[in-house]
């Protein structure tokens, strides 16, 4: 599975180039942070790992969970 996410705003790659990669790439999901601009993760932090892990959650098969590291 793949997640292509881009903010609506970004002025150094435009989002044209988000629709394209996920056209070009077979199932990709394209999600658009509005207003966000290219350090989306940094702009909308809350957003961009909300979505993130949601995916994650989605296609892993369950394997996504809180896990400590060993001891």
């Amino acid at each position: 599975p793949t997640l292509v996410v881009h903010g609506t705003a970004d002025e150094l790659v435009p989002v044209s180039n988000g629709h394209m990669l996920a056209r070009l790439i077979p199932g990709a999901q394209l999600h658009l942070l509005e207003g966000a601009g290219h350090m989306f993760f940094w702009e909308a932090p809350g957003d961009a790992a909300a979505l993130v892990a949601g995916f994650a959650e989605r296609h892993s098969g369950g394997l996504t969970t809180n896990r400590s590291a060993p001891a």
